[in-house]
């Protein structure tokens, strides 16, 4: 094992062949969360020396450009975002209870799985939400 050692504390991924090995370098920038999936807000959450990255939210795939809105969110552009995953994302960075303070949001229901909350969109369909 002093050989499979060895390679792990000098190399990044690696691919052994029967005649050939594939081996990349250690990535220079490496973000995880606390499950172990990428994860950064504040730029790449992986990076290689070439210039190669990846820009991602807890595991998710984002384009560079978009971490960079993330602190000048509002609702209205979080509305806006018409893919589903990355508005959860904005959400997320967002944070809900700011969300719904800011947009308005009318308690519909109560009970004990939590409030279920609408805000009125002209021309669309509500948002609803617990």
């Amino acid at each position: 094992l002093t050989g499979l050692a060895e390679v792990a504390r000098n190399a990044g991924w690696w691919w052994p062949y029967e005649n050939a090995v594939v081996i990349s370098e250690r990535p220079q920038v490496l973000h995880r969360d606390e499950a172990g999936r990428l994860d950064h807000g504040e730029g790449p959450a992986l990076a290689y020396g070439d210039g190669f990255a990846l820009y991602a939210w807890r595991g998710m795939p984002v384009p560079a450009a978009f971490l960079e809105e993330l602190a000048s969110l509002t609702p209205h552009r979080i509305r806006e975002e018409e893919n589903a995953e990355l508005r959860r994302v904005m959400l997320e960075y967002y944070g809900y209870d700011r969300y719904l303070t800011e947009s308005r949001a009318q308690p519909v229901h109560r009970d004990e799985t939590g409030i279920l909350w609408r805000i009125a969109l002209d021309g669309d369909e509500d948002v609803v939400m617990v």
